[in-house]
């Protein structure tokens, strides 16, 4: 007597049981699904050919490209000597190796000296102010005398002698308080320059930066152009390498957003600077990149690491189309009515191998999975 499982699935496929009696043989039948679903996988194990068309569509030639990994490691942005001005003795250092500059100057010089010039201009322009004050006064009383001089004149009851005189008196005081007015105005860019030299013995650096090498120390004689600080801002970090000229392609073509690993985590680089200067030694161009929007640890130090794929000799087959019996290796035109190709490989990058170029396998051709019967087996 025949197994219940197979004769409802018999019964099934010939369309004479009812629907409710196949729900019945169901019921009663709890292994039918496992039955059904173990044949049709030996169905299509036995018939791979069969696999959905859209599958093999996938499978194409590509030009050939290798996998290269740029690695370099993050510096500061920017770099710089901080030296002083003036000369003078240092009364502090405010910052130490590794802080990050703030409000306060990184050095200040004892600016006693330039304070008293500041204070001895102030005076003189306090003592000019008031001899001005004294021209004015007397340049006016001046004008009503060579008025009242020129009306007597013109009424002959005064010489000539005596309104030229006034006349002269007039002129001479209006041209000392020209004199006093550019006297003042010499001390007021006389007392501008002193300030600029004061302000420049606190001795400033970018706020955020940080310092990286510290060159003076307190009580120490400074003269003009001495180093006391290198500063370098942390906050734009970027990357030089040394690339070929089709690394530099496929950096460019991988835009402004270039995926990459920054010590273990993801990141995203660009191209900051490129040095168009050849090296002859290297054949290489130095690159500068950049990491945008980075927001974890920032020094120097940090290894970045740019996986690219740049053009290489050969084409790239999926490693699905290659059948490798006896160790020839070969695979199968979708459009060439079941057609088998030997390929020559020359490597393989995951899940694609290099091969040799081959004119009946331009970059675009199609191929079947390589579990296709080819036409010439």
């Amino acid at each position: 007597m025949s197994s219940p499982v197979f004769g409802t699935a018999r019964r099934s496929a010939a369309g004479c049981a009812p629907a409710s009696r196949f729900a019945a043989d169901r019921v009663q039948n709890p292994a039918l699904p496992l039955v059904l679903s173990a044949a049709l996988f030996l169905i299509f194990a036995a018939n791979p050919s069969r696999a959905p068309a859209g599958e093999a569509a996938d499978l194409r030639v590509a030009p050939a490209v290798k996998s290269v990994t740029l690695s370099g490691f993050t510096r500061a942005g920017t770099v710089m000597t901080l030296s002083s001005e003036v000369s003078g003795r240092i009364l502090s250092v405010n910052y130490d190796v590794g802080d990050r500059i703030g409000e306060k100057p990184v050095a200040r010089i004892d600016p006693s000296f330039i304070d008293f010039d500041i204070e001895a201009v102030n005076l003189s322009l306090k003592k000019l102010d008031t001899a001005m004050e004294k021209n004015t006064s007397r340049t006016a009383w001046l004008k009503k005398e060579f008025e009242r001089m020129d009306r007597l004149h013109k009424g002959d009851r005064a010489t000539e002698v005596r309104r030229d005189e006034a006349r002269e008196n007039f002129r001479q005081s209006r041209l000392e308080g020209e004199s006093l007015a550019a006297g003042r105005q010499a001390l007021l860019v006389n007392r501008k320059e002193l300030r600029e030299r004061r302000r420049r013995h606190d001795i400033a650096g970018f706020k955020g930066w940080v310092v990286v090498e510290k060159l003076a120390e307190a009580g120490e004689f400074i003269s003009p152009g001495a180093p006391v600080a290198r500063l370098a801002d942390f906050d734009r970090l970027i990357v030089p390498l040394a690339v070929s000229g089709d690394q530099l392609a496929a950096l460019r073509e991988a835009g402004d957003a270039i995926p990459a690993r920054l010590e273990g985590g993801d990141a995203v680089c660009r191209i900051k600077t490129l040095n168009p200067e050849f090296n002859e030694k290297t054949r290489k161009l130095a690159v500068e990149m950049e990491l945008p929007g980075h927001k974890g640890e920032k020094r120097g130090g940090l290894r970045l690491e740019i996986p690219l794929k740049i053009a290489a000799p050969g084409i790239r087959i999926p490693r699905a189309a290659v059948r490798n019996r006896y160790e020839n290796p070969r695979v199968i035109l979708a459009d060439g009515g079941g057609e088998s190709r030997t390929v020559i490989l020359l490597g393989e990058d995951g899940d694609f191998f290099t091969a040799a170029e081959d004119p009946a396998l331009p970059p675009g051709t199609r191929l079947l999975p390589a579990e296709t019967k080819a036409a010439a087996d």
